[in-house]
């Protein structure tokens, strides 16, 4: 005869009891939701607690679970140390995100960034030109595809102190040869280039500059040449190179081009090009062809990341005589 229900029930809580008080979890049925992280969540970390009757303790295991009694039992690992949590945490590393190690989600950022410098390079400026001047996705490739003439545009920076080098490549050579790499302030005509009547320079293919001082003449340059442009901001003077060939003399070996006195104190990089012409300027972005002068900028920018470009690959050895 079995015992009445009645008596059953009591007899079976108070064994679990005891289990439990001995440190000896009791088996968990199978068909139970519940498993061994408990039925409400898994741990987070020292004395914290990821959801409703499973509270880590002051360990770092891997999971916690309840028995029928609603007593909490402790699991630990294969070891028979207290595990590793894996949602977070104050000491250790993090999926999810914790206080002092990496997180990919949460918690305190690391960076491999070593300084806070920003870098922002010059470019040509689409919104300071002439309209007949096509511009590249980058706005470092310029050119005049219209049947048109003398389209200037500056570029998106200025300096009023400081030394900068800049490189323009000649691409294509177009209709004309009074074209070319100009330095000038925030007032000329884009109609025209600097040097005329504006303060600032000009360097026309045919080897002309025009100069706020006058006229000046120097070699000319044609499709697949380099120029080079040194500006000293703070004398208003500029050095320009043909493929390395500095005029009037190479930056400190004595003065440059006169600029003349640049509204607001402010000189911009520009180039004047006709239909058929295309520039492609490097303000920085790219290593120079040439040397970059002592004492100057390596580029146009702004910012205090920008680091010295890589230099060009040497030149391949002569043939074998």
């Amino acid at each position: 005869m079995s015992p009445p229900l009645h008596t059953v029930a009591p007899l079976v809580l108070t064994l679990g009891l005891a289990l439990a008080g001995c440190g000896i979890p009791p088996e968990i049925d199978d068909d139970d939701d519940s498993d061994a992280s408990g039925s409400a969540g898994s741990t987070s970390g020292p004395g914290t607690t990821s959801g409703p009757g499973t509270t880590a303790g002051s360990g770092s295991g891997s999971a916690e679970g309840t028995d029928a009694a609603g007593t909490t039992v402790a699991a630990e690992d294969s070891t028979g140390e207290p595990g590793t949590t894996t949602t977070g945490g104050e000491m250790g590393s993090s999926s999810e995100g914790d206080e002092t190690g990496s997180s990919s989600e949460g918690g305190e950022e690391s960076s491999s960034d070593s300084g806070d410098g920003l870098c922002e390079y010059a470019t040509w400026n689409p919104a300071d030109a002439q309209g007949n001047i096509v511009f590249s996705p980058d706005e470092l490739r310029v050119s005049v595809l219209a049947d048109s003439v003398n389209d200037t545009t500056r570029a998106t920076m200025s300096k009023t102190t400081g030394r900068w080098y800049w490189e323009v490549s000649d691409l294509v050579e177009g209709v004309s040869n009074y074209n070319g790499v100009c330095v000038g302030d925030s007032a000329f005509s884009l109609e025209v280039s600097p040097g005329f009547a504006d303060p600032g320079v000009t360097y026309q293919r045919s080897g002309s500059i025009f100069t706020d001082a006058g006229f000046m003449n120097g070699p000319g340059f044609g499709a697949g040449d380099v120029v080079g442009v040194a500006l000293d901001a703070d004398t208003s003077e500029a050095w320009i190179h043909v493929n390395g060939g500095w005029y009037p003399n190479a930056p400190g070996m004595g003065a440059g081009i006169p600029l003349g006195v640049a509204v607001a104190g402010a000189w911009f990089p520009c180039i004047n090009l006709s239909q058929g012409d295309q520039f492609q300027a490097n303000f920085g972005q790219q290593a120079f062809v040439h040397p970059v002068p002592a004492g100057f900028n390596p580029g146009v920018y702004e910012g205090d990341g920008c680091g010295d470009p890589e230099p060009p690959p040497p030149p391949p050895p002569p043939p074998p005589a």
